[in-house]
């Protein structure tokens, strides 16, 4: 994923707060409050249930609708602790299939209120600490960084590497060429932050080396895509290369595409126990049969990685359209998911520290796996 200024039509009405009043369209703005409120009051304490809806609405917690209005409008103050929600109760589950909006997931709400959102992107779960509903960019590198390219028929580089026994983590990269500014001197645009040697692939190979110290096997491909022609067609051409690894180990646990976020440095960037690290986030490709299982392998490891670094891990978000493709070759296995580390701003430092901790998050959750029996 990197620096684009595409923008779906969801885009218009998108809500980004960062401290601040969100800046909504006024009928955007109308819809989400009313749809808020008119949730909420039909659960609120003491009134009668007149309806069907209404008595499912009443038996799921004021807690969980505060939360609900808190997300459609960041600016208010929460009247109440913002804990994790309780186990979901049969009235919970049933209104949501009633409503199709699911207590337990507040952008379900969302996209009831901002038409457009239930088929575009969407959040699935925020930073507690920093909450943006602006859904994050696709794009590609300036036209003129590598016009001098000749393309090619085959992508460069690599026959799968073979670890030291059976893998339980691949690590591989769709856009291989995306980088950092402060690792390419004299380069400043976003849209420059691109190379062929000093990009993505160099914080792929870090995770793999950190697994290795945790004991844990990986295997990491660094195939350069970007010769082969239509940079929006470049998960086709990745496609190829995981077909081939899933082929050879078919055991994978876990399988993470790595890319580099598209946001400044105050977006992208975390300070935590006095060092800075570079952010991740987590994308799921909701046009494919997978995206639960991927979404749940996204908030197992957004648990571990917040219980160890708090605010590290930034958010998960959906990537549903009707009008491009938004799978991500995540059909292709359900322990799939893609990552973003850090933005064009970051430092090389930042996410190395942040593969670091990647590794530390993947450790815990195959551990905790392989004691249960998983």
């Amino acid at each position: 994923m990197s620096a684009v200024r595409k923008q779906p039509p969801f885009r218009v009405i998108a809500l980004r707060v960062t401290g601040q009043l969100p800046r909504l369209g006024a009928a955007a703005l109308l819809s989400l409050s009313l749809a808020a409120v008119t949730v909420m009051a039909l659960a609120w304490p003491g009134r009668p249930p007149s309806d069907p809806v209404g008595r499912l609405a009443s038996r799921v917690g004021t807690d969980t609708w505060s939360t609900v209005l808190y997300e459609g409008m960041p600016a208010m103050t929460p009247s109440v602790d913002r804990r994790p929600p309780p186990a979901r109760s049969w009235g919970a589950a049933v209104f949501s299939l009633l409503t199709e909006v699911d207590p337990a997931h507040p952008s379900t709400l969302l996209s009831r209120a901002l038409p457009g959102m239930a088929e575009t992107d969407y959040p699935i779960a925020v930073d507690g600490g920093v909450v943006d509903l602006r859904p994050p960019d696709d794009g590609s590198p300036s036209p003129r960084l590598f016009s001098g390219e000749q393309p090619s028929a085959s992508p460069k580089s690599g026959s799968v590497p073979a670890p030291a026994g059976d893998p339980a983590v691949y690590i591989y990269h769709t856009h291989n060429r995306e980088s950092y500014l402060p690792m390419l001197p004299g380069r400043t645009n976003f849209d420059d932050a691109y190379d062929q040697t000093k990009n993505i692939t160099l914080v792929g190979a870090r995770i793999v080396e950190e697994l290795k110290k945790r004991g844990i096997p990986a295997v990491h491909t660094t195939v350069d895509y970007y010769p082969m022609g239509d940079y929006s067609k470049e998960y086709t051409f990745s496609r190829k290369t995981v077909e081939e690894v899933l082929k050879r180990y078919p055991r994978l646990q876990i399988i993470l595409d790595v890319h580099r976020d598209s946001d400044p440095r105050g977006l992208t960037t975390v300070e935590i126990g006095g060092q800075t690290y570079a952010k991740i986030r987590f994308i799921i490709g909701g046009n494919n049969p997978n995206h639960d299982a991927n979404q749940k392998l996204a908030e197992a490891l957004k648990s571990r990685l917040d219980q160890a670094y708090p605010h590290l891990v930034r958010d998960i978000w959906a990537k549903k359209s009707t009008v491009y493709d938004a799978t991500y070759n995540q059909d292709l296995s359900p322990n799939m998911v893609l990552v973003e580390i850090g933005g064009p701003e970051n430092t090389e430092e930042e996410v190395y520290r942040t593969a670091a901790c990647l590794a530390d998050g993947i450790a815990a959750l195959l551990s905790e796996r392989a004691r249960s029996g998983e």
